[in-house]
């Protein structure tokens, strides 16, 4: 398989996770024990589903507009008293959903941080405490700015950014990976909302909403 061809089907941080569960695989079917090699064969095809990378298709909105930067469900909308910001938008993503993070519209990275920590559920008390989290700003030629906080759940690989500080990414770029996890973005006051809680969203492809 070329690579071109291996990066339209799966995400390129999967290949490890697909070669050693392949390679365990098969050393476990040679010493003839059939229930870890099941056990690592089933793992490599969960490993290429969570990594799966099918096309897709950026919506052609108005520059105004903000696309979803994952895919997920909304689990709520908030007003929120910030210098910068006006609105809190959460949205939840399970192994379920796409893991790849697209751009939610043409810009720069004007700040980039990522943190490791544990991967405990969402119920734990330690959850906002202690899992590993990242966040990305994006800035565009207006000035208009968006933060993006990603925090793991559950996951089995960590989260995951390609984009650097400073790197202007086009609309629906991927920027990175989230297996599992909850996304935190930060909106200015002056946004036109066009989402609900309880909205399945995808990335590059739902409207958040517009910039007024």
């Amino acid at each position: 398989m070329n690579s071109s061809l291996f990066l339209f089907l799966f995400h390129k941080h999967s290949l490890r996770y697909l070669a050693y569960a392949f390679a365990f695989a098969l050393l476990f079917a040679f010493l003839d024990l059939e229930l870890f090699a099941l056990v690592a064969f089933a793992f490599m095809l969960f490993a290429a589903y969570a990594f799966r990378n099918p096309p897709k298709i950026v919506q052609n909105f108005e520059t105004d507009a903000l696309l979803s930067p994952v895919d997920g469900k909304v689990v709520s909308i908030e007003e929120i008293e910030d210098a910068a910001f006006g609105y809190k938008i959460v949205i939840e993503s399970s192994y379920k959903d796409l893991s790849i993070l697209r751009a939610p519209m043409k810009a720069g990275v004007s700040d980039l941080s990522l943190v490791r920590g544990t991967r405990v559920a969402k119920s734990s008390k330690l959850f906002s405490d202690l899992n590993e989290y990242g966040v990305i700003s994006f800035t565009d030629e207006s000035g208009r700015s968006v933060k993006v906080e990603h925090r793991l759940t559950r996951s089995f690989a960590p989260l995951i950014f390609d984009a650097n500080k400073y790197e202007t990414l086009e609309k629906g770029a991927s920027y990175g990976v989230m297996l599992s996890g909850i996304t935190t973005l930060y909106l200015p006051k002056s946004f036109k909302l066009n989402v609900n809680a309880a909205t399945q969203v995808s990335a590059a492809e739902t409207l958040l909403g517009y910039f007024l």
